[in-house]
């Protein structure tokens, strides 16, 4: 699907659906067309057989080792979330700036509840930030 502006949709506009005229806006001269969502006719069921359920358990119990407890994890990663959002210079982040920091954040806390000479973790944190620096240039 490309997109187009809305001048130029006006030929084909007995083409598209309801639906696509609802989704498709100009906004400051600069035509945004979302994608048309996905109608599924029946539900997909989720794995349930024993050897899949074995496993996902083995792959829990190698994470768990590298990044330690989930519970523990998730509450160390949120705070530190929390923290850097109260910074006054969080508003001012770029999208990208800010992502990476989340994604520091969940490294660190791995760091913390998890194996701390994990190489990953810190590979990753200096992989966020190259990232960001990438962008400021």
């Amino acid at each position: 699907m490309e997109d187009f502006t809305l001048s130029e949709a006006k030929p084909f506009e007995d083409q598209l659906t309801d639906l696509e005229r609802e989704i498709t806006k100009e906004v400051e001269g600069i035509t945004v067309r979302t994608p048309r969502p996905t109608v599924f006719t029946k539900p997909v069921p989720l794995p349930t057989t024993e050897p899949v359920r074995e496993s996902i358990e083995t792959v829990l119990e190698q994470r768990q080792s590298v990044h330690g407890d989930f519970h523990q994890d998730a509450r160390i990663s949120q705070a530190l979330k929390h923290v850097i959002r109260e910074g006054m210079n969080w508003p001012n982040l770029s999208p990208e700036a800010r992502e990476a920091l989340d994604n520091i954040m969940t490294k660190v806390s791995r760091v913390l509840a998890g194996d701390h000479r994990h190489p990953g973790h810190w590979d990753d944190v200096i992989g966020y930030a190259t990232l960001v620096l990438r962008t400021l240039s």
